[in-house]
């Protein structure tokens, strides 16, 4: 049968030597309960340079959007080097609302998204709800100069720095998380999610609880996505943030305990990431891996190493 234009524009692996290359990276990214997987780089169908859709082909799945002005782009080489669909503050493609990605009656899962925001580019990643927040079950977004969830009514933010990385939301039963790039950076009491009837949409939330418009639209790029129906270990995170890292170009900071494990290879000096566990203390900045950085500093021969770690 003859192809159509946008099956003719589906962004596919061209030969099997690809297909090789690509598979090993694959197993550093976690499967069990991933319930959405999508990358700029495959199955995704075009209108000119506009995504019309944007699929993930394994849980049929599909992120469309059918008017052609709110479509957005894509570009090739948009993060350094690597595919991305760009939105520019008007643009959502929408999942409607798949079984598989009911946030409100999930009490654990991970949303996970390689995004680009560089400047003053801000807005919504990812979202299911609209209107107030006590009426969003679950929200990804970026600030100028944040990262925030909203998670039935509560709204929280931290500091991102870096324009592109690994941003993550999970809900663990009574407890949610932002992390990024491999570094939990706020946790909060996860409230009970609400009842929506809003569509999961990509770049945008809706403007009403009543499934109309959209708001907080994204300006900014996206080049994956993965949502899981259970919440990652910290281990998986990490493995996860590392691996993306590696493929988009941009490496996710090190953690305290691997900077110490380095500093003690190489034997040098630990009072400097001392005095950076102290101030990390101060800010109320250090992740997980605190209490092992702690123990690790208090068994230095080091005297001041081990009073500051005290």
């Amino acid at each position: 049968p003859e192809r159509t234009t946008c099956e003719s524009n589906m962004i596919r692996s061209a030969s099997l030597a690809v297909a090789l290359f690509v598979l090993p990276a694959m197993a550093q990214i976690p499967t069990i309960q991933l319930a959405l997987h999508l990358r700029a780089d495959r199955d995704v169908e075009l209108q000119g340079q506009h995504v019309a859709c944007w699929s993930d082909t394994a849980r049929d799945l599909k992120a469309s959007q059918d008017v052609a002005a709110a479509r957005p782009i894509l570009v090739r080489d948009g993060l350094n080097g690597n595919p991305v669909v760009r939105f520019a503050g008007k643009q959502a493609l929408n999942l409607r609302q798949p079984d598989s990605l009911g946030f409100p009656q999930l009490d654990a899962y991970t949303l996970a998204e390689v995004f680009r925001a560089t400047g003053n580019d801000c807005g919504t990643l990812f979202c299911q709800g609209g209107g107030s927040t006590a009426a969003r079950p679950a929200q990804l977004y970026v600030t100028a100069s944040n990262v925030g969830a909203v998670v039935g009514g509560g709204m929280h933010e931290s500091s991102r720095q870096a324009e592109s990385g690994v941003a993550l939301l999970l809900r663990r039963n009574n407890r949610c998380e932002i992390w990024l790039n491999g570094r939990q950076c706020d946790a909060f009491p996860a409230r009970p999610p609400p009842p929506s009837t809003c569509d999961v949409l990509i770049g945008a939330r809706r403007q009403t609880a009543g499934n109309e418009g959209i708001a907080y639209a994204l300006h900014g790029d996206i080049a994956e996505i993965l949502v899981y129906r259970r919440a990652l270990a910290n281990e998986e995170i990490r493995a996860l943030c590392r691996h993306l890292g590696t493929r988009y170009g941009f490496r996710p900071p090190r953690s305290l305990v691997h900077q110490i494990e380095e500093a003690e290879a190489a034997g040098a000096d630990l009072f400097p990431l001392a005095e950076r566990a102290r101030e990390l203390a101060e800010s109320n900045q250090l992740d997980d891996t605190a209490a092992e950085a702690t123990a690790r500093l208090l068994r230095s021969e080091d005297p001041f190493v081990r009073g500051v770690a005290e």
